[in-house]
């Protein structure tokens, strides 16, 4: 049986190190983060994926515990 490399997810560089540290900021929330890290992948790898929605995520709970993000 032949097998068919996978290729590799387009979920690297910056935005890959960025949802790392977000699903981090979130371990607590998430049951299964590799799942979730999966997901993300597969998302990427269909072109669908931006960090953007996380940011934004992360920005509103921190804005809703009176947290201050600063560049």
């Amino acid at each position: 049986m032949r097998r068919i490399p996978r290729r590799p997810p387009k979920h690297g560089g910056k935005s890959g190190g960025a949802s790392v540290l977000l699903i981090l900021e979130r371990l607590e929330d998430i049951c299964n983060p590799g799942a979730h890290l999966r997901r993300l992948a597969r998302k990427a790898r269909a072109g669908r994926f931006s960090c953007e929605p996380m940011l934004r995520a992360l920005v509103s709970r921190a804005n809703t515990h009176g947290c201050q993000i600063t560049n």
